[in-house]
């Protein structure tokens, strides 16, 4: 399932694995923002409503219903071992349990003004801080509480992360000589 962009408005879609039979699964004037497939084949996405951002759930084929708990929800990312994040006011990052919707704040330390630039991983959140034009710092906080500095970036064409599957590493796009590069982070205790 993706987020497409139709006549100025943001709405849900599904396609097959080869690319066939796309198919629009919502279509209620409401923008949508994230979405996320649940390990029980439904969709968790965000939707922007009068009041703010919500959380909704939705079996395709189905009707879509609020998720209790979820409401302030902007963006969703899933850690790699399957954990769901979402984003709520002023920049606080929240672990949704997906079985009964109860959310529990996560002290991060990130900063509203780069609310997207955020990742969780395996050990914890990894964000970028800093100005909009850099220099950015890739700043990680552990499950544990404790914090630090992984690195800093002199200028990046947009700014993101993400984890590689694979490892772990973070990953995040940077100009360099006009051509758009990946910066890959292995990341390790000492």
């Amino acid at each position: 399932a993706f987020i497409a962009v139709d006549q100025g408005r943001r709405d849900l879609y599904a396609v097959n694995a080869d690319g066939a039979e796309l198919r629009q699964l919502t279509n209620d004037g409401r923008n949508k923002g994230t979405v996320v497939w649940t390990g029980q084949s439904e969709l968790l996405y965000t939707e922007e409503t009068e009041r703010g951002w919500r959380l909704m759930r939705m079996r395709p084929g189905q009707a879509p219903r609020p998720v209790p708990g979820g409401n302030g929800l902007t963006v969703l990312r899933r850690a790699p071992d399957g954990a769901l994040f979402g984003l709520g006011a002023a920049a606080a990052v929240l672990r949704l349990d997906e079985r009964d919707g109860r959310v529990a704040a996560v002290p991060t330390g990130l900063t509203a003004s780069i609310a997207e630039a955020w990742v969780p991983g395996r050990d914890g959140i990894y964000w970028l801080d800093g100005g909009l034009a850099g220099p950015w710092t890739i700043r990680f906080r552990g499950w544990d509480g404790r914090s630090r500095v992984i690195g800093s970036l002199q200028s990046l064409a947009r700014p993101a992360l993400a984890l590689r599957p694979s490892d772990g590493a973070v990953v995040t796009p940077r100009m360099m000589e006009e051509a758009a590069d990946l910066l890959l982070f292995g990341l390790r205790e000492d």
